[in-house]
């Protein structure tokens, strides 16, 4: 696998962080590392070619849940509280 220095990383390799603030994820394993002076930190290197835009409707978003209990009738609501309630124990996310 190729390494190479911070001043001479091909244009169209990039970090996880750097793809990430540009919007994007990878799709496969790293291509190549990058080393940084004055620690020669080791850092993993993803190519373009294999990354894809980050997808902001996926995961579990406590806004529209929220939201969707708060535009609930009152039964509907203790209902949904105790179903996310059940969920939290049953993943043990409060000991």
């Amino acid at each position: 696998m190729r390494t190479y220095t911070c001043d001479k990383v091909p244009s169209y390799m990039f970090t996880k962080s750097k793809m990430r603030k540009m919007g994007l994820v990878p799709v496969s394993e790293h291509s190549a590392f990058v080393l940084f002076p004055p620690n020669r930190r080791k850092y993993k290197l993803y190519s373009l070619e294999n990354a894809r835009p980050i997808n902001s409707q996926a995961g579990y978003s406590v806004i529209r849940e929220t939201e969707a209990i708060l535009s609930s009738t009152d039964t509907e609501i203790s209902k949904k509280f105790e179903e996310i309630r059940n969920r939290f124990k049953q993943n043990n996310v409060f000991g």
